[in-house]
């Protein structure tokens, strides 16, 4: 064999293996088997020939093996919405009787995938950004220089003795960008001089705008708490960039900075937004593996297993009032419990929803009002992508699962498109889902209560994930406002994952309080749309009123009372 080329595929189910198995102890081989050994040895010697040349991704063996990715087609038509849902029903039904029909491929194209690819827009996706999208930059208005058009005459008119009148119109916008070192500033050198006769020193005063300001500016804790903990650009990294332009920032001083900051804005505003994140009716939870130092080394140094601790890194996002709230907390508390200790704040008597995947860490006991309050719903994505990985196996019963669930999220951009408040939402998913959901459910019973899936293999673990845990997948066709996924807060939790990929580990719990608090901050701030550069800034240009008030510095809030407080105040 060629080392070059790839091997022949070998794919065998799990009840082929063992076949092959028992012909082989028992010596009664096959031609047939003879020649899917040989296949599986070739592939064998290939992987060893391919991993010791390091020409192996785990694309390239996906690929290899069959495993498909997902597909982003174009959505279909949602006028044959209902046509689909029929047509999902009709082939369960007839699933349910009995018979086996092959899947129309045609079909399958009409219903679509989960994710629907994106649709050209000749007006937007033009790849251009306006001069209305540069917010972030100050405006200066350049006024006509020419005395005859700033008196409001036109010079070509003059020149033909005519007296044309200009009038106004949008004016015409030019962008100039430039850069200069992440953290910049400016050098004084100031003049000194020695008397010969007293040998007093006599030095040039700053100017009357650096009178009073610290070496570090606003701005300055605000460029690096952004860059280090959203952008996930580690404090040495940030050091050898400053260094190579020639403005030295080494990473102890950074820490340092940030731990003034967070003490003196980021503590008590983070304080507020958990408060408000307490009361929400809407919680969205996911977990990661988390890293910090100090830990590390408190377990090294217990001889006990059950005394060591491992890391948590948890996402909790909110709902309240028509604003999203982040909150990161990296502990050895998992996402459950640190749920649970959010949550010791609120005084909503309302009910409350979490949306999660199924992982135990995400659960916990509450106390007992709260636990009759406590709608659970699990992440339907989490069990279609069990399924979506077993496709080699069984397609045709694979594709069907994955066409009903395609239906739902059809149903779900039609809600979204009309915009359907939560109610009619409800309505229209238990119009339309809930038959195909309900035929669904029927259908894969049937396979394991016939045997016609073996309960142990993948895709009868794939039916009992989601079987067992059949309420909570479906609670979206009983309780309005429930969403379908958790995709909200997986996208959130890249902010951690960034900053860990990057940064590694956090070296104290302090530290890792202090990357929360700003990471928190910062991903609430955008995702309120507001410019965090000025939030940031504005925080801590009213660092006394953020302690005093730091329920009136909220994101949403802070530009309200920025403009009140330039009301109340006497001027200068």
């Amino acid at each position: 064999m060629a080392k070059s080329s790839n091997p022949d595929k070998v794919s065998l189910t799990k009840i082929q293996v063992e076949q092959l198995q028992t012909r082989l102890k028992e010596r009664d081989l096959t031609e047939e088997d003879a020649s899917l050994l040989s296949s599986v040895l070739d592939l064998n010697f290939w992987l060893q020939e391919e991993l010791a040349n390091k020409n192996l991704s785990i694309k390239r063996l996906q690929k290899l093996f069959g495993f498909k990715q997902e597909k982003k087609p174009t959505p279909p038509d949602l006028d044959d919405a209902n046509t689909s849902n029929q047509d999902s029903v009709d082939d369960i039904n007839k699933k349910n009787s009995g018979t086996n029909p092959e899947v129309n491929s045609a079909n399958n194209k009409n219903n679509g995938d989960l994710i629907a690819g994106s649709q050209w827009d000749e007006h937007k996706n033009h790849g251009r950004f306006g001069a209305d999208d540069y917010e972030g930059l100050p405006i200066d208005i350049i006024n006509h220089s020419d005395e005859l058009l700033a008196n409001g005459s036109c010079p070509d008119c003059a020149d033909c003795n005519s007296a044309g009148k200009l009038y106004p119109v949008p004016p015409s916008v030019v962008v100039l960008l430039g850069s200069q070192p992440l953290i910049s500033g400016t050098r004084y050198q100031l003049e000194r001089s020695r008397c010969r006769l007293c040998q007093k020193y006599f030095t040039a005063e700053l100017p009357d705008a650096s009178q009073n300001q610290s070496k570090y500016s606003y701005s300055c804790y605000t460029q690096i708490a952004i860059w280090h903990y959203y952008a996930g650009v580690p404090f040495k990294r940030l050091e050898m960039l400053q260094a190579a332009q020639g403005v030295p920032l080494s990473d102890s001083t950074q820490y340092d900075l940030m731990a003034s900051m967070y003490k003196s804005v980021a503590e008590p505003v983070v304080g507020a937004l958990r408060q408000v994140a307490a009361n929400s009716s809407m919680i969205f939870i996911d977990d990661t593996p988390g890293r910090i130092v100090e830990q590390t080394i408190a377990n090294k140094q217990v001889t006990n297993k059950k005394d060591k601790s491992s890391i948590h890194a948890t996402a909790l996002l909110t709902e309240i009032d028509g604003h999203r709230v982040c909150l990161f907390d990296t502990s050895t508390e998992p996402a459950g419990k640190s749920m649970k200790k959010l949550l010791k704040q609120r005084k909503n008597p309302d009910d409350f929803i979490t949306m999660s995947d199924a992982s135990q860490v995400n659960f916990t006991e509450l106390e007992e009002d709260l636990m009759a309050k406590w709608i659970i719903s699990l992440c339907l994505v989490h069990s279609r992508r069990k399924f979506h990985e077993l496709l080699t196996e069984h397609d045709q019963d694979i594709q069907l699962v994955l066409d009903i669930m395609s239906t739902v999220y059809q149903n779900e951009r039609h809600c979204k498109q009309e915009k359907l408040n939560d109610n009619a939402r409800l309505e229209y998913h238990q119009k339309h889902s809930e038959p195909v959901m309900a035929a669904l459910f029927t259908w894969l019973n049937n396979l394991l209560l016939h045997k016609e899936v073996e309960p142990n293999s993948r895709f009868g673990s794939a039916i009992f994930y989601l079987l067992k845990r059949w309420e909570q997948f479906t609670e979206f066709l009983r309780t309005p406002g429930i969403p379908l996924d958790n995709n909200p807060c997986e996208q959130t939790i890249k902010i951690l994952i960034r900053y860990r990929n990057n940064s590694k580990t956090y070296r104290t719990f302090f530290g890792a309080t202090i990357g929360d608090a700003f990471m928190s901050l910062i991903h609430t701030a955008v995702l309120a749309g507001i410019n965090i550069f000025d939030y940031l800034n504005c925080l801590q240009m009213h660092e006394a009123n953020v302690n005093s008030q730091p329920e009136r510095w909220l994101p949403w809030l802070y530009q309200q009372t920025m403009a009140e407080l330039a009301t109340s105040e006497p001027p200068p």
